[in-house]
């Protein structure tokens, strides 16, 4: 989001004067902008805020950058850049971090989507059914609405994210591809022939949590040898301990040890280099949280196929320029896909 707000910024400078708030210090090189932190002014005043145009929000699922937007977007109408789709993980932050508000959660949640959805949620909070912020039940309950609901318009960033916020909001909706600059393409060079045996270099990138499906891409691996001896995979990323360990033992149990790793957190260079080495990426989500993808913008922009699900904000993608699977039959549709791309 911060390289998306550079861009815009650049974009607008001739025609307007932009301020930009940011959620802490800020080294942003605006390029016709300025950055002013919101830990400089912690409580904005209403003069101060009535003296622009337009206030314009960037709404994203990261409580600790996101938190403060949410609070002035509410007293400070606007026009909101809906990042995420699914904002739950937001919600699940600002209530129960070092805290249990439950009751303020259960009735945020009836009021946007009922009586019926509070008992759900308060069956989760008893240990008798799943939290609503599961990854099997999250797409159900989304919780963008609140971010939306007194916006003066909306921005997204595909077809699918605006039929879900044109459901519940009645102002205009524009939808706006991500824009992101950050990789320059490159010239196209002639294929260099690989070393015999020499592995390929399949990259997943991203904190690593169930929606990104790298649990699917081991079982493929696991069930396809002839996939697992030709690639290396790497899973680029932040990850929690307990997920973590899970996917170790599902390597241990298909003996891929030789062929997977996972580098935790890195800092852009690093993954950059990564992305710049890697044969192939695969860029799965179920379900689908993202109004658009960042990663698949830098990952196409450095000239690597890449596979997707054939869902959500990756549906507005060309089927011509990358690989879709679709994720009720991902196992089924991986090993095809992965084999177009590694063996051919």
């Amino acid at each position: 989001i911060g390289a998306f707000s550079r861009i815009v910024v650049k974009a607008l400078a001739p025609y307007a004067d932009v301020d930009l708030w940011v959620p802490q210090d800020s080294d942003f090189d605006l390029a016709g902008g300025r950055a002013i932190s919101l830990s400089d002014y912690p409580d904005l005043a209403r003069q101060q805020m009535r003296a622009y145009d337009l206030a314009v929000y960037n709404m994203g699922d990261h409580y600790p950058n996101h938190g403060q937007i949410y609070r002035y977007l509410h007293r400070f109408p606007g026009v909101v850049i809906l990042h995420d789709v699914v904002l739950h993980d937001f919600f699940h932050y600002q209530f129960f971090h070092n805290k249990d508000e439950r009751a303020d959660y259960l009735d945020l949640l009836e009021a946007v989507y009922g009586n019926a959805a509070r008992k759900e949620a308060e069956l989760g909070l008893e240990g008798k059914g799943p939290h609503l912020w599961a990854v099997d039940k999250v797409s159900e309950y989304p919780f963008f609405e609140p971010a939306v609901a007194q916006a003066l318009g909306v921005i997204v960033h595909s077809t699918w994210a605006k039929a879900k916020v044109e459901k519940v909001f009645a102002g205009p909706i524009e939808s706006l591809f991500l824009a992101y600059d950050r990789v320059r393409p490159r010239p196209a060079a002639a294929p260099v022939p690989r070393p015999a045996g020499q592995r390929l270099l399949m990259l997943s990138v991203g904190h690593v949590n169930p929606n990104r499906r790298v649990n699917s891409v081991l079982q493929v691996l696991g069930g396809n040898p002839d996939l697992a001896e030709a690639v290396e995979y790497v899973v680029a990323g932040g990850i929690e301990d307990e997920y973590l360990r899970q996917h170790l033992a599902t390597v241990e149990r298909h003996n891929l040890q030789h062929c997977v790793r996972f580098t935790g957190y890195l800092e852009d260079k690093e993954l950059w280099g990564l992305i710049q080495r890697a044969d192939v990426c695969v860029n799965l989500r179920h379900p689908t949280m993202e109004s658009g993808s960042a990663s698949l913008a830098e990952q196409m922009l450095a000239g690597k196929p890449v596979v997707v699900s054939k869902a959500g904000c990756y549906l507005d993608i060309p089927d011509d320029c990358v690989l879709k699977v679709d994720p009720v039959q991902e196992e089924a549709e991986l090993p095809a896909a992965l084999r177009t791309v590694l063996l051919d």
